[in-house]
């Protein structure tokens, strides 16, 4: 909420629970539901306006692409002067609640790379990344 950037990561063999971990399910929500819905809660009670942007990618066979518009098209990654991590054309879609969050997550992650394997049989083929950028001042709330 001070303007510091953190990470959650999942790491571990497949079929260890990192997906279910971080997703859920629709009756036990996994961290990232739950995050954000303390963030959202949090911002509301702050009493200022404030804005709510998510990207999300995929990094498959160490490729970008961006999960929520539906293409094939890699994006590239650059950083600027300042060594910040910059992806041109990443798109990133405004959520004013969790029932805005729920609706873009569900739909870009129907987008991520699976596949059988002899531990699962949907398990995830790339590495997935939400992006949840907060700003205060010029928000809907």
């Amino acid at each position: 909420m001070r303007g510091l950037n953190s990470t959650i990561f999942a790491y571990g063999n497949t079929g260890a629970g990192k997906t279910h971990t971080m997703q859920g399910s629709r009756t036990d929500p996994g961290i990232i539901h739950r995050a954000l819905e303390a963030l959202i809660g949090r911002l509301e009670q702050s009493g200022n306006r404030w804005q709510i942007a998510c990207s999300l990618i995929e990094i498959y066979n160490e490729k970008v692409y961006d999960l929520s518009t539906g293409t094939t098209d890699e994006l590239p990654i650059r950083e600027d002067a300042n060594r910040n991590i910059l992806i041109p054309n990443l798109v990133t879609h405004r959520v004013s609640c969790v029932r805005d969050f729920e609706a873009f997550y569900g739909n870009t992650m129907q987008q991520r790379r699976t596949a059988i394997t002899k531990l699962n049989t949907k398990s995830s083929r790339s590495h997935c990344c939400l992006m949840v950028e907060v700003s205060e001042g010029n928000g809907d709330r």
